[in-house]
């Protein structure tokens, strides 16, 4: 396991696992709107960048078509790279990557040695309104306490989250 894996198996009761285990893996919110951490096919992909050459960049549309596969969802929720993203695909289906509360920056070494980094240090997340037009996004970036937040994730065995 590595840090954060280890943080979170030292961290959970027997009884919030218990309710982990009782939770789907997947979620259609009403008939419409899918959270997924990466894609809704892998946990681990992310789904508006891509990963090549040593690098990371946005992804361009067609992959993330790729991505989204047949989900029917107008509104797909993703995370895990925690960079902040909105993009519309060509059948109007809309992804957000919101970015995260509270981990701006992070190291992986999946599939090789990478850094992700939202920009700034700020807290985030998005708003999400549906209308006759269609889905609304709005991105938010919030400041907190990042000096602390740095220094527990230092605590914690987690410089690059630092």
């Amino acid at each position: 396991m590595g840090p954060s894996d280890l943080f979170a198996a030292q961290n959970l009761s027997s009884e919030q696992r218990a309710r982990m285990a009782t939770l789907p893996q997947t979620l259609l919110i009403g008939d419409d709107v899918l959270p997924v951490h990466g894609t809704p096919d892998s946990d681990l992909t992310y789904f508006l960048e891509t990963l090549e050459n040593g690098s990371c960049r946005p992804a361009i549309r067609n992959e993330s078509t790729t991505r989204a596969g047949q989900t029917s969802a107008s509104l797909i929720l993703c995370g895990h790279t925690h960079i902040p993203r909105v993009m519309t695909l060509d059948d109007g289906r809309l992804i957000v990557n919101p970015s995260s509360v509270g981990l701006q920056a992070f190291h992986d070494d999946a599939p090789f040695p990478h850094t992700m980094a939202a920009g700034s240090p700020h807290a985030r997340y998005a708003l999400a309104e549906r209308s006759k037009g269609g889905w609304h996004v709005k991105m938010m970036a919030v400041e907190h306490d990042w000096d602390a937040a740095a220094i527990l994730a230092e605590q914690r065995r987690r410089p690059d989250w630092a």
